[in-house]
């Protein structure tokens, strides 16, 4: 999930959830039929996923695990009447030692990634504690670390070293919190330390969330006072909503140094986002 400054645990107003079309032209929104059938669709959805981890989990190869987990999670973009578009050539599995660096938009970020290529993510400690999701992300394999600690910062640089080091694809949001996602924020170069110490690669990817003749959408925008319930009902709300990654060239990070590596990252993400505006 999200490594975001968002706090899922104060409930949405009816009103708060509403004011979340404000978002979308009117042209551009579901009828609320659909809106209500992809709620109920994305919940049952939520619901199979733990069944389908309390059943096949603990006992699955870690290749089955990741082949249930990009399955699940591309089912979860049909639920929402989401496109995945891919500019690049994808990895035919989960590639070792690696750590992919992503801008953040959405707490839906995690799910299209994981559409592409599943990998386990780093998110902040609040998420656990998410109803249904947080526990989806718990025993998917997420690494939960708390936010403002060093000490608990140098423990997951531990873990992520060891981790890549054992062949692990792991992914995180180096921004730290979510964007509108028409710029994008200064990178944490923190926890690029685990894949320097591993001498793995850093790949990053660009995220863009595009209607269906290819302009901006804020259907998946999470920031502000937004909350998780809001954002469900704004993504349900979309008519046609792409999801666009595209997948930048590799850095290994054997002897770079983790800020270097953060500028370069940053860059290459900044090129597709600011450079190549959406429109």
């Amino acid at each position: 999930m999200p490594f975001d400054s968002h706090d899922t645990g104060q409930a949405a107003s009816p009103t708060r959830i509403l004011s979340g079309m404000s978002f979308l032209h009117p042209a551009a929104r579901t009828f609320w039929p659909v809106r209500i059938w992809r709620l109920f669709r994305l919940l049952c959805h939520l619901l199979s996923g733990m069944l389908e981890i309390r059943r096949h989990f603990a006992k699955a190869s870690p290749q089955e695990r990741q082949q249930r987990i990009q399955r699940w999670s591309r089912e979860m973009l049909q639920v929402m009447g989401i496109r995945l578009r891919i500019k690049g050539t994808p990895p035919l599995s989960p590639p070792p030692n690696t750590l992919w660096v992503c801008n953040h938009i959405s707490w839906l970020d995690i799910f299209i990634i994981n559409a592409m290529v599943p990998c386990r993510f780093v998110a902040k400690a609040d998420v656990e504690g998410w109803p249904l999701v947080g526990w989806l992300c718990k025993h998917a394999g997420t690494l939960f670390i708390k936010r403002g600690d060093r000490r608990d910062m140098m423990r997951m640089n531990e873990d992520m070293t060891r981790l890549l080091q054992d062949g692990e694809t792991l992914g995180f949001f180096p921004e730290g919190t979510t964007s509108d996602g028409t710029s994008v924020l200064p990178f944490t170069a923190s926890l690029l330390n685990a894949v320097t110490l591993s001498e793995g690669d850093l790949r990053p990817v660009a995220l863009r969330y595009r209607t269906e003749d290819d302009q901006s959408s804020a259907a998946a925008t999470y920031i502000g006072e937004t909350s998780l319930l809001q954002s469900m009902w704004q993504l349900a709300s979309a008519k046609v909503l792409v999801a666009e990654l595209t997948l930048l060239p590799s850095m290994n990070a054997a002897h770079v140094n983790r800020r270097e590596l953060a500028s370069q990252a940053h860059q290459q993400i900044r090129d597709v986002i600011e450079r190549n505006p959406a429109t």
